[in-house]
């Protein structure tokens, strides 16, 4: 009984200890060069395959608080569902950039400037390598 009740509880301890870990978080993103005339629309179905597709699991370079700053100073505008140039996935969320500078978060469509669209593709060749 006593060996029984050892095995039951060292294996809730390791179990334990094993959820405690932390798992890398990805940041993902399928991107396709801003000023690319393109033979059929990228949307954000088929953008993951005609993308380019990078990740990065680093900490000190978050894409999402970047591109978040780049939407908040934007002004409304519309997607354009068929010029997707850029879709990024974190954590269980995305964000998709079409190729005029409209970024889409949480249902909200905001235009940035063009140095807005320079810096985001700066932001991805540079950091996403």
């Amino acid at each position: 009984m006593k060996n029984l009740i050892f095995v039951i509880l060292t294996s809730l301890l390791s179990i334990s200890a094993c959820s405690k870990q932390k798992t890398q978080m990805y940041q993902t993103v399928f991107y396709v060069p801003m000023n690319a005339e393109t033979f059929t629309p990228i949307t954000e179905n088929n953008i993951e395959e005609k993308g380019t597709k990078k990740k990065s699991r680093s900490k000190k370079h978050n894409f999402h608080n970047f591109i978040h700053q780049l939407h908040l100073r934007g002004v409304p505008g519309k997607i354009d569902s068929d010029k997707i140039r850029v879709k990024y996935i974190f954590k269980d969320k995305f964000v998709l950039i079409d190729s005029s500078g409209v970024i889409l978060i949480d249902g909200v469509e905001k235009r940035t400037d063009k140095h807005g669209i320079k810096s985001i593709e700066k932001f991805i060749l540079h950091f996403f390598r």
